[in-house]
């Protein structure tokens, strides 16, 4: 109940009697209720919000380990495979061609394509994706490599 209604109540039982007297009793006890549930809410309001929070930090937590950490690693592991690239080695590019790395400078590689040596193009060293010689037989990859 809010202060105006209290005075006025207070204010009857002083000019009532008995029966009054009773009626504000009655209303200070269901006042009190009230007054503990709303407290009772307010409470709980603060501990939902606390909740809302840990679920809000619970998902970011979620995130960084199913996204973002996985595709860092990727990026790093890409990285040393550009940075460790030696003259002679198999690439993959990032459009799925295979080649021999024949020139290595700062930015760019220049890689043989083909089978017949004589198709040498300039990549960029951030478009190669990967050092694995091709699988040119019609084996499956597990029975090549044993």
């Amino acid at each position: 109940m809010d202060l105006l209604t209290l005075f006025l109540t207070n204010a009857v039982t002083y000019t009532g009697g008995e029966a009054a007297a009773a009626a504000q009793a009655a209303d200070t006890a269901q006042a009190a209720t009230q007054a503990a549930a709303q407290a009772g809410q307010a409470q709980g309001g603060a501990m939902s919000g606390i909740i809302m929070i840990i679920y809000v930090i619970v998902i970011f937590v979620l995130m960084y380990l199913f996204a973002i950490k996985p595709q860092k690693k990727r990026e790093q592991q890409l990285k040393d495979i550009q940075n460790e690239m030696k003259v002679g080695d198999w690439v993959v590019t990032s459009s799925g061609f295979y080649g021999r790395v024949m020139e290595i400078y700062d930015q760019n590689v220049v890689v043989e394509f083909g089978l017949n040596k004589g198709i040498r193009i300039p990549v960029l060293k951030s478009e190669i994706y990967g050092n694995t010689e091709p699988n040119l037989s019609n084996k499956p990859q597990e029975e090549s490599e044993k």
